[in-house]
């Protein structure tokens, strides 16, 4: 008699758990979504961006910038020239003759 009188508490006990638990499961799924959806979107907006923005994946956390080849985005240019070490005014040549 006493497990009938405790079960309507236990109903409401394992309802709020299992409410929560679903609650909790689609607000998993909506954020899930939502992080693809503005990744595959920052992806997109890179394929035409001259800088590109770092877009982390939500699924794995991976970064886009963690596989680029440097050959193809950095590039050196020197923008200065080294300075001449000897000047043809700078004084007569003397040549050394070996003993």
């Amino acid at each position: 008699m006493y497990i009938f009188g405790c079960l309507p508490f236990l109903l409401i006990v394992f309802g709020l758990f299992f409410a929560g638990f679903v609650i909790n499961t689609v607000f998993r799924i909506i954020n899930g979504t939502g992080a693809g959806v503005v990744y595959l979107w920052e992806s997109f907006l890179n394929l035409f961006r001259s800088e590109k923005k770092e877009v982390i994946n939500p699924f794995n956390g991976e970064s886009n910038f963690d596989n680029v080849r440097q050959t193809e985005d950095i590039r050196y240019t020197p923008t200065e020239q080294r300075p001449k070490r000897y000047e043809s005014s700078d004084g007569e040549i003397i040549e050394f003759e070996e003993i």
